[in-house]
């Protein structure tokens, strides 16, 4: 089990990054010290003191939290205030109870996971958007099974944690398209056994996403066979993503420190598409543990739905109505799409940055 990642920003700043951060540019990577932001300071010249927040993964870490680490490492936080604790996480649901008992301030979570949570009188707020495209689906063994369609998951056994945000739209997709939406057999497992249950025959398919993806084609690979990835956006599953998610009544109570955090999770993660080797050997470097080709390739391929018409973090009005009209149907809940989400943190950020580019 991969620990929490506590990293204490320095107080000292390299000159050289210095002049770059002010102009908006990439801050140069030393050998010698890690890039760190000055804290800013009180009337008496004394640090002020800086802003303690938890930000929730998803799952496990892996490559695809990257830009997270980075903005720890970089010292992309600290520049704004934040003493960020990136902890991994244990499943969208999860992440999203967590967050609206403000257990942890901020998480990356499944977009449908976090609006069932609303839908049960969870208080949380959608502020940017992770994927443009949504990330997950089923994972299975080519030597065994093919799924092409929904009709292909019928009379499977889909193995996943009890709430994985990769199983929660399967029921409703199936209900969509005309199916059973109990066709399948459910096999609650904790994700470490997702995989050995694959190999060993007890399970046809796991849920799983671009990022969980990588891993266990390594695996496979390993064993002798192909691991394939069924997606749901491909079977016409038009929904979001991940989302940045926040603590609703946080974001009343203080929004200028929920604009600084998405400040610095913004620019973290286009610094890092901009700089990916160095991006990696920071997420390494925290998280040393982790395979370093099966992170490189899941970072690489998440990439892949981070944007929607040359778009990053912004929401799509339509495309948060079609998601929310997909819980609503599936799920009998009765969202309104104004009352979830809001843009006006991302909307202050650099044009550059929304477009996927680190401002001149």
């Amino acid at each position: 089990m991969i620990h929490a990642t506590r990293v204490r920003i320095s107080a000292m700043l390299v000159a050289t990054a210095l002049v770059l951060a002010a102009c908006g540019g990439t801050p140069a990577k030393s050998s010698e010290s890690a890039v760190s932001a000055s804290p800013t300071t009180t009337t008496t010249g004394t640090p002020a003191p800086m802003t303690k927040v938890t930000f929730l993964m998803d799952f496990l870490v892996s490559g695809w939290h990257a830009p997270a680490y980075v903005g720890v490492d970089q010292g992309f936080f600290a520049k704004q205030g934040l003493d960020v604790t990136v902890q991994p996480g244990q499943g969208s649901v999860d992440g999203a109870t967590k967050v609206a008992a403000n257990a942890a301030q901020f998480a990356q979570i499944d977009s449908t996971s976090a609006l069932n949570a609303i839908a049960k009188g969870g208080n949380l707020l959608l502020i940017g958007v992770i994927d443009q495209t949504y990330p997950g689906g089923l994972c299975y063994l080519s030597e065994r099974k093919t799924i092409n369609a929904l009709s292909d998951v019928v009379g499977l056994r889909v193995g996943s944690a009890e709430g994985d945000a990769y199983v929660v739209p399967l029921p409703g997709l199936l209900t969509k398209a005309g199916l059973d939406p109990k066709g399948y057999k459910h096999v609650v497992m904790t994700p470490a056994n997702y995989t050995a249950a694959l190999f060993a025959d007890q399970i046809d398919a796991y849920a799983c996403s671009r990022a969980t993806f990588w891993p266990g084609a390594a695996a496979a690979a390993k064993a002798g066979l192909t691991l394939k990835m069924f997606r749901y956006a491909d079977a016409g599953f038009n929904a979001i993503g991940h989302a940045l998610v926040v603590n609703g009544e946080l974001a009343k109570k203080d929004p200028d420190l929920v604009q600084r955090f998405v400040n610095a999770w913004a620019y973290a993660n286009v610094w890092s598409w901009a700089n990916p080797k160095d991006a990696m050997d920071d997420f390494l470097k925290l998280n040393p543990t982790i395979d370093p080709t099966v992170a490189n390739e899941t970072f690489l391929d998440r990439e892949k739905s981070y944007a929607a018409d040359g778009g990053f973090f912004t929401f799509d009005k339509a495309k948060v109505a079609a998601t929310v009209e997909f819980v609503n149907a599936a799920y009998s809940a009765h969202l309104n799409p104004e009352d979830v989400y809001t843009n006006e943190f991302v909307d202050t950020l650099p044009e550059a940055e929304r477009q996927g580019h680190l401002p001149n």
